[in-house]
């Protein structure tokens, strides 16, 4: 599947806007934030012999003309548009298909079903005008947030946009007396208090790690930190973990905590 350029189609002010024709390269190049860079190999410039040939058969590629409209062009690997021919017999079309990883997946993927046209909030103001301007932060955040005819249409009809398939649940694990402390910004003395309270009153300090060994000592539970889940499920509230009454749901995944990569006894409590 090759591209060919035109005024009508792609040529802004004689350049192509699909960035045609692309760079050579003898290797696939990816990279995180951007377009791959596929492996388009040049032509022989010469006509390459027979031993040119049996040493490195692929390292060239090939090029040929091409008559449309009265009008022949050269192609060669540098036109040739990302596809995959499976999708190319089986639909008889022009398919583009394109690899893509990191950051940008998730918003290449929505862009086509959420997009809409472009849309900016300008203010115009008097500049003789003094004194404070009157801005609505509410007014001017509905306004920039507005939705597409697309995603409208979606959700009418009550279709799924957006969804997670699989709960992922996390046990987080610390060594003997390096139970996290979370307090809320702004009460670091009371929650301070609090904890010299507790430990005044010997009462223990309860979590995920602590009650499993709780559960494997007094209920009888032969199975690791991370098998827990199959048969137990944490309540926050009461910092313990209860049996399953039902059976434990299929979609859902356990996953150990991180550990401080510093922090040697924590690595190997985690890999142990």
């Amino acid at each position: 599947m090759y591209h060919t350029c035109s005024d009508g189609y792609c040529l802004v002010d004689g350049k192509c806007g699909k960035r045609f024709p692309k760079p050579w390269s003898h290797f696939n190049v990816v990279e995180e934030k951007s377009y791959p860079h596929y492996r388009r190999r040049p032509p022989f410039p010469i006509l390459p012999t027979e031993a040119d040939s049996a040493a490195d058969p692929n390292y060239w590629g090939n090029s040929f003309s091409r008559t449309e409209k009265k009008v022949t062009r050269i192609l060669d690997n540098r036109y040739v548009v990302p596809h995959n021919r499976a999708l190319l017999l089986d639909f008889g079309s022009h398919i583009n298909v394109e690899w893509l990883q990191g950051d940008g997946t998730l918003s290449y993927v929505l862009k086509y079903v959420l997009k809409g046209s472009d849309m900016a909030y300008v203010q115009v103001t008097e500049k003789k005008r003094k004194g404070l301007v009157d801005i609505d932060e509410f007014k001017e955040m509905q306004l920039g947030r507005y939705t597409t005819a697309t995603e409208a249409f979606l959700k009418l009809w009550s279709n799924s946009i957006v969804e997670r398939s699989v709960q992922v649940d996390t046990l987080w694990i610390h060594l003997p007396g390096q139970i996290e402390l979370i307090y809320e910004d702004g009460f670091e003395e009371e929650a301070a208090e609090e904890e010299i309270d507790r430990q005044n009153r010997g009462i223990e300090k309860k979590s995920m790690l602590t009650e499993y060994f709780r559960v494997c000592r007094e209920e009888g539970f032969k199975g690791r930190y991370d098998e827990i889940a199959s048969k137990y499920r944490w309540d926050q509230p009461a910092k313990t973990w209860k049996r399953w009454k039902t059976k434990r749901p299929r979609n859902k995944l356990i996953r150990i905590g991180p550990a401080q990569p510093g922090n040697i006894e924590a690595q190997v409590l985690k890999f142990k």
